[in-house]
């Protein structure tokens, strides 16, 4: 029997758990590194989307944690 994993699973790098526990030092310098690595992959004209996926889940983690709902309390942000 085959065992079937998903997407996220096989792919990510850190886990949910591991992005949300992690430094806001450690967050911002992962995020800029992935940005970078992005960038070379599009430079060499090679697949990016593992990449950006991870990018997307560190950015919005970033935004979870810096989110200022005094600013807009409209927004849906929590």
């Amino acid at each position: 029997m085959r065992s079937y994993v998903t997407w996220k699973e096989h792919f990510m790098r850190f886990s949910f758990d591991e992005i949300r526990t992690m430094t806001n030092h450690a967050l911002f310098t992962l995020i800029s590194n992935k940005k970078q690595a992005i960038e070379n992959l599009q430079k060499k004209k090679l697949s990016s989307k593992l990449e950006e996926v991870e990018f997307c889940y560190l950015v919005r983690e970033r935004q979870r944690r810096f989110h200022k709902p005094a600013k807009h309390p409209e927004c849906c942000l929590g």
